[in-house]
């Protein structure tokens, strides 16, 4: 047999299949009817042995059905799928449009305008001039008392009422409004320390009931598109050398479902990168039992509730240089970011104007933290209120929150480098906030100013966690430490008696006159 020439035997490798990149099949997406088949030309461009698919989607409004892809026990350990849009690339919730006369209004749904933005059917919030006074115990029957003798609505359909209630808030259909009266029903009422829950911020801080009504007469007569479909990509128990969504504009949704899901995926790596969500009424981008997941580059705004989360079963998450701005518009205890499980990593975000709080890591004492680890590094992010939304967040905001927000369970988490200003609400809304006995959590060279009406730090002792027979933690307060951190108001460290574990370092405190002077951004 002849021996190759050095030369002969390069061009060979050079030009052999194997050697070569693998030369992407693109799938091209330019009008709703090849939207609608999208699933059904990844599925072939699979079954015909392509390795890396890219579907190019042009700009253009798209509408998505429910479930619009779904991936669900597929093994393609080789398949590199990129799903991809460019600026202006659109995809809208499927739903009902036309002259919106009411009917059938949901707080779950995101309803848009001719232009395809997001409105909102709801006033600000006000405040009552009393407490609410529950007339039907059995039914639920509530009267608040608005104090404007004017206030009349004859057509009551389908309006609702949000309430306020201490670190949550909840709605509940109207039954009348006369005279600056409203009668609505509360499914459930129940008794919260002296008082109804109805008014959980005067059992809290002596605050009068805060509301806010949706569907009013006047909001109607106008078309409007109603997002029914609520899930766009739903990837189970699949295994892909990759999968990636980039560039993609998702606006408004339903509640019924999370937008993009990876559930229990395997090998390879997931990615959402570069992309906007506005109104989305559930979390945009949910990781269950999957590894290695990136949200990196994103943008989110006017999002109900939590937008990017990833749960205990999942491991190597990273949220990633995303700019998220007034999210958490449904007033309920959720927060922005949420990673728990292994070696998550949230780094380089910046968060305004977040609702509840901003970031939240750890797990809850009643749940099973000896089945799972839950490891990770928040670092860098910037988290603060715009100066509209401070002044506006004592009536807009829950209470006993924080912008950082810990729960009971770590096996190790550090907090650092974060920079944390400008922080109001209407009560106990802390900077970084390490909640029922926090443990093992390293809080270091955080800059905290400005926080408004609570502790800039707040690392309590809450000794009924143990005493619960439901607790699954039976110490709490261990393992912690504080240092190098810089503020210029109170922090709260409660540590247990004896040697637990905890640390104090050298926090530097400033004065207001120093913290001002520290530039906002």
């Amino acid at each position: 047999m002849k021996r190759l020439s050095a030369l002969a035997l390069t061009l060979l490798l050079v030009l052999s299949p194997a050697a070569a990149a693998v030369k992407p099949y693109r799938i091209d997406v330019t009008d709703q009817s090849r939207f609608d088949g999208m699933e059904t030309s990844v599925r072939e461009a699979i079954r015909l042995g392509k390795r890396s698919i890219i579907v190019d989607i042009a700009p253009g409004v798209y509408f998505f059905k429910d479930g619009h892809l779904v991936l669900e026990g597929m093994d393609w350990p080789q398949v590199e799928l990129t799903i991809r849009g460019s600026e202006g690339t659109v995809l809208v919730g499927k739903g009902k449009e036309g002259i919106f006369d009411g009917r059938g209004f949901s707080t779950e749904t995101c309803y848009l305008d001719s232009d395809m933005q997001p409105v909102r059917l709801c006033t600000d919030m006000r405040r009552a001039t009393r407490l609410i006074i529950v007339k039907d115990k059995e039914k639920g029957l509530c009267v608040l008392d608005t104090g404007d003798r004017k206030l009349t609505v004859s057509d009551c359909r389908d309006v609702y009422i949000q309430i306020p209630q201490w670190y949550l808030s909840r709605v509940y259909p109207v039954r009348s409004i006369r005279r600056g009266k409203i009668l609505f029903e509360a499914a459930d009422l129940s008794i919260i320390g002296l008082q109804y829950n109805v008014n959980a911020d005067f059992n809290y801080d002596m605050q009068l009931p805060r509301y806010r009504l949706f569907n009013l007469p006047e909001m109607r007569g106008r078309w409007l598109h109603a997002c029914e479909a609520a899930r766009f990509l739903m990837v189970s128990g699949c295994r892909f050398k990759s999968l990636a969504l980039e560039g993609l504009t998702f606006r408004g949704n339903s509640a019924g479902e999370r937008l993009v899901h990876f559930h229990f995926c395997s090998a390879g790596s997931y990615a959402v990168r570069n992309c906007r969500f506005e109104g989305i009424m559930r979390e945009a981008v949910y990781s269950s039992g999957t590894a290695d997941i990136t949200v990196a580059d994103c943008f989110a705004t006017g999002c109900a509730r939590r937008v990017f989360v990833t749960d205990e079963f999942s491991s190597r998450a990273s949220v990633l240089n995303n700019r998220l701005s007034g999210n958490g518009v449904a007033l309920m205890n959720d927060v922005n970011i949420l990673c728990r499980g292994d070696g998550f990593r949230i780094e380089g975000n910046t968060v305004a104007d977040f609702g509840y709080g901003a970031i939240g890591v750890g797990m809850h004492y009643t749940e099973n933290p000896e089945t799972f680890r839950v490891t990770g590094v928040v670092c860098g992010n910037e988290i603060y209120l715009t100066a509209e939304a401070f002044e506006k967040a004592p009536m807009e905001g829950l209470m006993d929150s924080g912008a950082i927000y810990t729960s009971t369970y770590h096996d190790d988490v550090t907090i650092r480098d974060n920079y944390i200003h400008d922080i109001n609400g209407p009560c106990d809304n802390r900077g970084i906030f390490c909640d029922d006995g926090a443990i093992h959590l390293k809080i270091l060279r955080n800059k905290v100013l400005r926080v408004a009406n609570s502790y800039t730090i707040d690392l309590r002792r809450v000794a009924s966690v143990e005493r619960n027979p439901k607790s699954r933690v039976s110490r709490t307060n261990i393992g912690n430490e504080l240092d190098g951190n810089t503020v210029d108001g109170p922090v709260r460290f409660e540590c247990r008696g004896g040697v637990d574990g905890c640390r104090i370092g050298k926090n530097t405190v400033l004065s207001r006159k120093e913290a001002a002077a520290v530039p906002a951004h």
